[in-house]
């Protein structure tokens, strides 16, 4: 029996309304890229950086929403932090370290 008078229905991925699409399309979509198999299969069941894609296989292809792919990759770039090549940022963050020292 679904409980009505609560909202937790809708949480469930049957009874959404958003359309499961394949994650290569959704890769293709939004990184410009195709992902290997191998890639998907680890995105959806070890994870990256503490979250994992929730996604479903249906018919032998990994499928998930839209939003949710791209709240994965969202949750990616922020755990990230600043960019590796990113100067400034290294530029300032040695600055406050040699401030916090005494010595600029």
């Amino acid at each position: 029996m679904i409980d009505t008078a609560s909202n937790n229905h809708d949480r469930n991925p049957e009874t959404t309304t958003e359309e499961l699409l394949p994650v290569n399309f959704l890769c293709r979509k939004h990184l410009r890229k195709r992902n290997s198999p191998a890639t998907n299969y680890r995105w959806v069941h070890r994870g990256k950086r503490g979250r994992k894609l929730r996604a479903y296989r249906i018919g032998g292809c990994l499928r998930c929403t839209e939003s949710e792919f791209l709240s994965f990759l969202h949750h990616q770039a922020v755990s990230d932090g600043p960019a590796k090549g990113d100067a400034s940022v290294t530029a300032n963050a040695s600055d406050e370290a040699l401030r916090a020292a005494g010595l600029l």
